[in-house]
């Protein structure tokens, strides 16, 4: 929770949080009949290359940052892919961030 007491949301590293966690952010889509100008696929693409970014330039202009108020680094959140090709990536990866300490009542409760 790295912006606690503001922010309660636990810091979870997954392509996901791209899209906040929201089943409805994911299936936004601008176009018209016959093309898809803005989707879930450029979005993704676009946050790969630029995982701080709180408005995209894609005609969806909606944050990169994860419900935590970071950003979701892909060599994080994707596996599978050659250098920064990120969009080639053949796996998802979700981490979830601990806290760890030495006091073990902390550890306890974690």
């Amino acid at each position: 929770k790295p912006l606690a007491p503001v922010n309660n949301n636990c810091t979870i590293m997954s392509p996901l949080n791209y899209f906040q966690n929201s089943h409805e952010m994911l299936d936004v889509r601008i176009g018209d009949f016959f093309y898809t100008y803005a989707d879930y696929h450029t979005h993704l693409m676009y946050c790969a290359q630029a995982p701080a970014s709180v408005n995209d330039t894609t005609q969806l202009h909606t944050s990169c940052l994860g419900t935590f108020g970071g950003p979701v680094f892909p060599w994080i959140a994707l596996g599978g892919y050659e250098g920064e090709n990120f969009t080639q990536a053949e796996a998802l990866i979700i981490t979830f961030v601990v806290d760890n300490s030495l006091n073990d009542t902390l550890v306890k409760r974690a």
